[in-house]
């Protein structure tokens, strides 16, 4: 990348692509307001910056996944961060949704009326009342409250219901020990995490809304943790992870090319990949799978991240011979 960009510059480029990437008519989401949030974030921190600068596809990622979600970067809100993540041997800007993110955009689309996540001490009183009834959770705010014993989530329904979901401390533990970030956020601000944790789970009984499936869907890109393939996450199966570190500088530079619409550009990275100019395999099986893994399946696949959008595996598949 050029020396010479400064950060409005690799902010600003990514305007049109916020624009395409917004779904919704949202008064209170738009590029003039989140792109100072932006520049404010990367100027602020040095290695997010160097972050962004060395892959600015990850920065561009991170930026359509604000208005395809529908968040805010505005610090005083403290819905959603842009944070340099470790995924595989690189590192990416990501989009970090905090749960108090989560629990509004839950909120403002109609799937909750409200909620809470809260830590329980071992000096708590915290009682269960069952199904479809607030638990009762008594706490000496300013006392000696003791250690963290387990988290819980409450929400109530438009139709009136009350869902409450709990997690002790060895089930938040065991989230953390798989997740990606335990040696990043769970380390500096993990009880925010296990109340993040808890909403995820909770969210598999709520009432569905699209931009809440989207939001966790951007969480778990960098956090690894899907409640609803656990199994599948921590036992994978044989993966084309060495093919994805092996090739990460051609996938950015594929990515980065597509989004700009650079389509020939796109083509002749996934033939260095593929080293075959009609787009077969001659580096094994593992290189050919990159395009097979669809962006919901990658944690099964042994990977990081997601490679390819469904839009671009489409392009790389049925497209690719128009510009050889």
């Amino acid at each position: 990348m050029n020396q010479q960009l400064t950060v409005p510059d690799l902010v600003n480029q990514q305007e049109t692509f916020f624009a395409k990437a917004m779904t919704v008519d949202r008064k209170d989401i738009v590029w003039n307001k989140e792109s100072q949030f932006a520049i404010q974030a990367l100027s602020n921190n040095e290695y997010l910056c160097g972050t962004a600068m060395k892959n600015p596809a990850s920065m561009q990622n991170a930026i359509i996944n604000i208005a395809a979600v529908g968040i805010s970067l505005n610090p005083a809100l403290k819905h959603a961060y842009l944070v340099p993540r470790k995924l595989g041997k690189g590192v990416a800007v990501c989009l970090d949704i905090s749960y108090q993110g989560l629990m509004h955009i839950a909120m403002q689309s109609g799937c909750i009326e409200w909620g809470q996540a809260k830590l329980v001490y071992k000096n708590d009183t915290y009682t269960n009342n069952g199904i479809d009834k607030q638990p009762t959770h008594q706490q000496d705010t300013f006392g000696d409250k003791g250690d963290i014993v387990g988290v819980y989530c409450t929400v109530k329904t438009k139709s009136g219901d009350y869902l409450t979901e709990e997690m002790d401390i060895a089930a938040i533990r065991k989230i953390q020990n798989a997740s990606q970030a335990k040696n990043g956020p769970w380390a500096n601000w993990w009880e925010e995490m296990a109340r993040k944790t808890v909403v995820k789970r909770a969210y598999k009984y709520w009432p569905k809304a699209e931009a809440v499936s989207e939001a966790i869907a951007v969480i778990n890109e960098h956090e690894g943790i899907d409640f609803d393939n656990m199994k599948e996450v921590q036992e994978p199966k044989r993966t084309p992870s060495h093919a994805y570190a092996a090739n990460i500088e051609s996938i950015n530079a594929i990515r980065l090319a597509f989004n700009e619409e650079r389509y020939g550009d796109a083509v002749m990275y996934w033939d260095e990949i593929t080293g075959d100019p009609e787009g077969n395999v001659n580096k094994g099986e593992d290189d050919k799978s990159l395009l097979n893994v669809a962006p919901s399946k990658y944690q099964l696949a042994g990977l990081p991240e997601p490679v390819f959008t469904t839009e671009l595996r489409k392009f790389l598949k049925e497209s690719a011979s128009q510009y050889r």
